[in-house]
């Protein structure tokens, strides 16, 4: 056991509960489905009121500007959406994460990985199963979470599965939802776990949640695994791992598989950049959003959920323009990747903060959401409680041989 789990801390002491609490109610806001028909907002306030107990004395400048930041930041949505006060006071329940102490976001952060990464094991051999050895098991259907889904889903024990209504689709190994709505949910969580926990697959624990992200097929799960590999590895893994990939990529290019969930959904053949910034974006949406760029409109946005009329079954960056306008978007990049700055200072750690925050704010853009907020803090203050453990660790090594 203690193999298995050697990159995971688990909390000790009386209040190892709370944490324990925290985390799963994180992993039920990302709305697996045995939470599709029920209240979220439970759940919600009560990963506020941990986080309430775990507030952190501010007495750091950088924290102080931040977490007023983030308060101004997330009223000025409430008052451009015209919410009611309850609403205001609803999505203000996101704010408390910005003031708890790092140490119990750190911990989280570990059960969450943990609590995910168990979950999979069974949806991932279920997968197989149905999947792969079309065994024929027990399922029935299950309403959307998402009103503009008009396909329908299956829900097993330990996965879900969407039929969207394309024929390619009985003849293609199927991407991997598990428990959630889409399958760049898996992706994208499992993304920012492997890259805060810098890939490392010695550890027992990391090899579900990377074996989920190679059958989500999400791009983002992809893209940010490279990244990582020519940004962030060592040179003499570097020269193992690239011509491996070349050589591996250059075998299956004509892969129907590989060409169906993964090259043709980008546009190779024209402008790819173009084609990269707006594959997230629904038909149509561009030219409206062509037009929108040049009114008043564009700075201040619409209001939450006019991304969701004009760009109806899209998700991108230009949402958050879209509903809050440029310069809410904008400051509030330039906020988080200001204090990730300060609190990490110029290193790896910061890299991979940033790579997580413009990933999740270009493809997952949904800042209303403790869950996804969650995903984009959380690296900052667990690289910033690691920092501090082995600083610690270094200076009683020390003593210990004075």
């Amino acid at each position: 056991m203690k193999r298995l789990t050697h990159d995971i801390k688990f909390p000790t002491g009386k209040n190892k509960y709370f944490v324990w609490i925290f985390a799963i109610c994180i992993y039920c806001l990302a709305m697996p489905y045995y939470m599709w028909q029920l209240n979220y907002k439970p759940f919600l306030i009560i990963c506020a009121l941990l986080l309430t107990i775990y507030f952190e004395k501010i007495n750091i400048l950088d924290k102080v500007f931040f977490g007023f930041s983030m308060i101004l930041l997330y009223l000025y949505i409430g008052i451009i959406s015209n919410w009611s006060l309850w609403g205001i006071i609803y999505l203000l329940l996101i704010i408390p994460i910005f003031f708890a102490k790092n140490k119990f976001i750190k911990q989280s952060f570990d059960l969450y990985i943990f609590i995910f990464s168990i979950m999979l094991v069974p949806s991932i051999l279920q997968f197989i199963f149905v999947s792969i050895l079309g065994v024929d098991m027990p399922h029935s259907t299950i309403k959307s979470l998402n009103a503009e889904k008009i396909g329908i889903y299956s829900r097993y024990l330990f996965m879900v599965s969407y039929s969207g209504g394309e024929i390619q689709l009985n003849s293609i190994l199927p991407r991997f939802y598990s428990y959630f709505d889409e399958p760049g949910v898996v992706g994208t969580i499992s993304a920012v776990m492997l890259s805060v926990k810098k890939f490392n697959l010695k550890s027992w624990i990391n090899i579900p949640i990377f074996v989920a992200g190679i059958l989500s097929f999400s791009l983002f799960f992809y893209l940010t695994t490279l990244i990582y590999l020519f940004i962030l590895v060592k040179m003499k893994y570097k020269l193992v791992i690239i011509p491996a990939l070349a050589l591996l990529f250059i075998l299956f290019s004509e892969s129907e598989l590989l060409k169906f969930h993964l090259i043709d959904r980008l546009d190779f053949n024209s402008n790819f950049v173009e084609s990269f910034i707006n594959f997230r974006n629904e038909s149509g949406f561009q030219d409206w959003y062509s037009n929108f760029n040049k009114t008043p409109q564009y700075f201040t946005g619409m209001g939450a959920g006019y991304s969701s009329i004009v760009n109806m079954g899209g998700s991108s960056y230009k949402n958050i323009i879209t509903d809050f306008g440029i310069i809410f978007f904008v400051t509030y990049v330039v906020v988080f990747a200001l204090y990730a700055i300060r609190t990490l200072g110029y290193s790896k750690e910061l890299l991979i903060t940033l790579l997580v925050l413009f990933g999740i704010m270009y493809q997952r853009p949904f800042i209303q959401d403790l869950s996804y907020v969650f995903l984009i803090y959380a690296p900052i203050a667990f690289f910033k409680e690691e920092t501090g453990m082995s600083i610690k660790r270094s200076k009683d090594e020390r003593e210990r041989r004075i």
